[in-house]
């Protein structure tokens, strides 16, 4: 793979920018040594994205590289940072078709796009315990319900995170178990006294602010 197209990769991966962002990306709007770099997204509305270590590692070997030579034929100092093969600005067009390419040759399906890593991004922060309203700003969304799709509870992961967190699930047998039990008969009983309602509230999967860490296989537009 090209040092060009390894640092588009890593950018759509690293910041979540759409093909458009990456497209019309300034060379001024890369800041390595801060390890971010400025977007520019729909509405003309700029937001700051952080860059991670291979991302940063990437970029800066295409900078450094080849993107002089490719500056060189378009007989001037271009301000894009990821040029076409002529020195002109990357069209949008062209990073699908390079995403299709390159997905091609690593074997996966090429029926994806920059969008795809895109959804990658932001269902692997939020599956990380990232807060949504972080992961909306990264992402450039004007309303949290759009980042909102990223939120549907993975069924095993919920039960493996349930399994390991949850106090009654680490009894095991004996008289930890019996314990537990008791326990549990008394609260109930004391709800009982107390009138208490003894249903336990609905719990809404999905939404801000649920302890679980939570990932998302929705590829929706």
């Amino acid at each position: 793979m090209g040092r060009r197209d390894r640092a588009l990769l890593e950018l759509l991966y690293a910041t979540g920018c759409r093909a458009s962002e990456v497209s019309t990306l300034r060379l001024a709007d890369v800041h390595l040594a801060e390890s971010f770099c400025t977007c520019r997204g729909k509405g003309n509305k700029e937001r700051v994205v952080p860059l991670g270590r291979r991302a940063i590692a990437a970029v800066r070997e295409w900078i450094d590289g080849p993107r002089h030579d490719f500056a060189a034929r378009a007989g001037g100092s271009p301000a894009w940072a990821i040029l076409s093969s002529r020195g002109n600005r990357l069209s949008r067009m062209r990073i699908w078709e390079i995403v299709r390419e390159q997905a091609a040759r690593a074997g996966i399906p090429p029926d994806i796009g920059p969008h795809t890593l895109r959804h990658s991004f932001a269902t692997h922060l939020v599956a990380g315990g990232v807060d949504l309203r972080h992961v909306q700003e990264m992402l450039g969304h004007a309303s949290i319900a759009t980042t909102q799709r990223y939120t549907h509870v993975d069924a095993g992961r919920l039960k493996s995170v349930h399994g390991k967190f949850h106090p009654r699930q680490s009894v095991q047998g004996g008289r930890g178990a019996s314990d537990g039990n008791a326990i549990g008969d008394a609260v109930a009983g004391m709800r009982s006294r107390a009138g208490w309602r003894t249903a336990a509230p609905r719990w809404r999967p999905g939404l801000p602010g649920t302890p679980f860490p939570l990932t998302s296989a929705s590829w929706a537009a």
